[in-house]
């Protein structure tokens, strides 16, 4: 842009220019974050399931030696009856925290095209109020 060009500009042209490098900016490193993010939740995973590994086997170390008798087939149904609703119930609650996710996505498109409807009534408005107070002869 010359200095021709950047001298004649507004007030509005500065600050909306402002704005959009900023979005700009915020759109190319968007993806960096997002993989970033996707970085930190899968070593999050691994290291909780290797924590986990090696608790259970410094455990299983400490109690074999014990040679405690078996568990009875009541207790093992109920312990994998647990398991299997606690699995259920997480898998529920995913589905939920996706589906508000998703709902949320849903409702700021809704809420900008909204916004975009009444940005556009009200420029038509602006311009007939302009057009009646605009003498007929200019």
């Amino acid at each position: 842009m010359s200095e021709a060009e950047r001298a004649g500009r507004s007030a509005f042209d500065l600050y909306r220019d402002c704005v959009a490098n900023m979005m700009n900016e915020f759109e190319k490193v968007r993806p960096a974050y997002v993989q970033s993010i996707t970085n930190l939740q899968q070593q999050t995973m691994d290291s909780i399931r290797k924590l986990t590994e090696l608790a259970l086997s410094a455990q299983r170390e400490f109690i074999e030696p014990m040679r405690l008798p078996p568990i009875p087939d009541a207790w093992v149904r109920g312990a994998d009856e647990l398991n299997e609703a606690l699995v259920k119930t997480t898998s529920i609650a995913n589905k939920v925290v996706i589906a508000s996710i998703d709902t949320a996505t849903q409702n700021i498109k809704i809420a900008t095209d909204a916004f975009e409807t009444f940005a556009r009534i009200n420029q038509n408005i602006l311009k007939g109020i302009r057009s009646t107070l605009t003498p007929k002869g200019e």
